[in-house]
C-alpha cells in the first residue's frame, strides 16, 4: 500500500510541476491522476492508514456541529487547503500567500460552512501557519518548496476524492428508501464492516434508517489511526 501511495504522490508532484510550466493546462493528466488515486482509495478502503491527516475525525467533527454540512462542502474545504499548499509551493515569493485571512471570502464560502473552528486551526498549523497579531490572520512560518508541503497538498486532494466516493455512496443509499433499508440491514452492516473508518454509517444511514435499524448502526465503532 505504501509503495503505491508514494508512486501516486510522486505523480501528483509531477502533475503540479507540469501544470505550472504549461499555465495550468493539464486536464487530461489530471483526470487520469485523479482516477488512479480514487482506485487506490477504493482498493484500500478498509485501511485507516490511508490518510496522513485526521480525515475521519475532521469529518466526524463537521457532522457533529449544530450547523448543517455535507460531503460536498467538505470537498470544497479540502480543496481550499490544497490550494493554499500549492500556492506556497508555486509562488513562494508572493506575500499574500504567506498571510491568510480566515475571514476572507475563500474561507467564508468554502471552509467555515464545512469545518469546525478547531479543525481549521489545526490544519492551518499543520501547513505551517501560526496566528499573527490579528486574531483572524495566520502567517506562514514554514519553509518554502518543502517536501512536507507537497505531501500535504497530495493528502488534501486524497481527502477531496474520498469525499467524492462518499457522496456517491450516500446517493446510492438514498435511492433505496427507508423501507428497503430495514430489509437490507444485514447487507448494510457488511458495508459498515467493510468500511470501518468511514463516518458514513452515523452520518447518512442514521438520518434515513428506521429507529430499529439505526440503533444497530450506533453500536458500530468508527476507528482511526492518527498521524498529523
Amino acid at each position: 500500500m505504501e509503495a503505491e501511495k508514494e508512486s501516486l504522490r510522486q505523480g501528483y508532484v509531477r502533475f503540479q510541476e507540469s501544470k505550472r510550466n504549461s499555465d495550468g493546462e493539464a486536464s487530461v493528466e489530471e483526470i487520469a491522476m485523479r482516477a488512479l488515486m480514487t482506485e487506490w482509495l477504493t482498493a484500500y478502503s478498509e485501511d485507516g492508514r490511508r490518510f496522513e491527516i485526521q480525515f475521519c475525525r475532521i469529518v466526524s467533527n463537521a457532522f457533529s456541529r449544530e450547523e448543517s454540512t455535507s460531503f460536498n462542502s467538505l470537498q470544497k474545504a479540502f480543496e481550499t487547503f490544497e490550494r493554499i499548499c500549492v500556492n506556497l509551493l508555486i509562488f513562494p515569493w508572493r506575500k499574500e500567500f504567506k498571510r491568510v485571512h480566515i475571514s476572507a471570502p475563500a474561507f467564508v464560502h468554502s471552509v467555515w460552512p464545512a469545518m469546525c473552528k478547531a479543525n481549521v486551526q489545526q490544519l492551518m498549523t499543520t501547513i505551517g501557519y501560526s496566528r499573527g497579531q490579528e486574531a483572524e490572520v495566520y502567517c506562514y512560518r514554514g519553509p518554502a518548496q518543502s517536501q512536507y508541503l507537497k505531501t500535504l497538498a497530495f493528502e488534501f486532494l486524497l481527502a477531496q476524492l474520498e469525499c467524492e466516493r462518499l457522496i456517491k455512496t450516500v446517493s446510492h443509499v438514498r435511492t433505496w428508501g427507508c423501507n428497503e433499508l430495514e430489509t437490507r440491514a444485514l447487507r448494510l452492516k457488511k458495508v459498515i464492516i467493510y468500511y470501518p473508518h468511514s463516518v458514513l454509517p452515523q452520518i447518512s444511514l442514521l438520518m434515513l434508517a428506521p429507529s430499529s435499524f439505526s440503533n444497530q448502526i450506533k453500536m458500530v465503532r468508527i476507528g482511526e489511526k492518527p498521524f498529523i
